[in-house]
């Protein structure tokens, strides 16, 4: 029976080795897990700031991209407007040669009346 007792006592102690080794391998596992929010977090949080950071860069180049377009297209209407306007000036200006300077100075009136410019 000694043998048969020292057999289950050595058994019993490494059952009970193993218990204290799974017990702090549960320690280790629930540090693990109480870090883990924070982990993932720090990971997950470098990745949305990058994302965040290039995506707001690209819509800002949008956003610059139309402002730049609708200013050159303002442009390009009052370069249209200038160029219609010179253009009637010019037929004007070809009329008033062939009148005398009285009628200059009405059609002259009469431009800038049109034009909004007198009243």
């Amino acid at each position: 029976m000694s043998d048969e007792t020292d057999t289950l006592q050595d058994l019993l102690r490494q059952a009970h080795e193993t218990i204290k080794d799974l017990r702090g391998l549960l320690r280790e596992a629930a540090a693990f897990r109480a870090a883990l929010p924070k982990l993932v977090e720090e990971a997950v949080g470098d990745q949305l700031k990058e994302a965040a950071v290039r995506e707001t860069a690209a819509y800002f180049a949008g956003i610059d991209k139309s402002i730049d377009d609708a200013t050159e297209a303002v442009y390009q209407r009052f370069d249209r407007l200038y160029a219609s306007l010179v253009g009637e000036l010019d037929k004007r200006a070809d009329e008033l040669r062939r009148t005398g300077a009285d009628e200059q100075s009405a059609a002259v009136r009469k431009i800038l009346q049109d034009r909004g410019f007198t009243s």
